[in-house]
């Protein structure tokens, strides 16, 4: 079994994307998964950088609220929503809360055949 315990004092600054956060791998045991993840803590009062990337992701909100950007659409998430990002699709997190804002960042990069069946692609 791994576990893996945190707290705000060992989170990194990850000055790319102006969030605190804790990466998931690699695992003793499982060093290439088919996916990447990180706990991310956003104080209060800031905005993670707009960024788009090749990966789809889903952010697992856990503690806190704020507004989620993505492309040209917006709206406010608290504990308990579930947001996906198709890749490609620029987006950003702002914590406008008077606590932090914690969430599970999932990612992966789509297989060919998901991207063709995405666009209607067939064979």
């Amino acid at each position: 079994m791994n576990i893996l315990s945190w707290t705000d004092a060992e989170l990194d600054f990850e000055p790319a994307y102006n969030v605190h956060g804790k990466r998931l791998f690699p695992w003793q045991n499982l060093e290439n998964p088919d996916w990447e993840s990180a706990w991310v803590m956003l104080p209060p009062g800031e905005v993670s950088t707009p960024h788009s990337h090749g990966e789809n992701e889903i952010f697992f909100i856990v503690e806190g609220a704020g507004k989620m950007r993505v492309d040209d659409e917006s709206r406010d998430v608290a504990f308990g929503d579930t947001i996906y990002i198709r890749r490609g699709s620029e987006h950003e997190l702002a914590n406008h809360g008077t606590g932090r804002l914690v969430y599970l960042s999932v990612w992966w990069t789509p297989s060919e055949a998901s991207v063709r069946a995405a666009r209607g692609v067939t064979g």
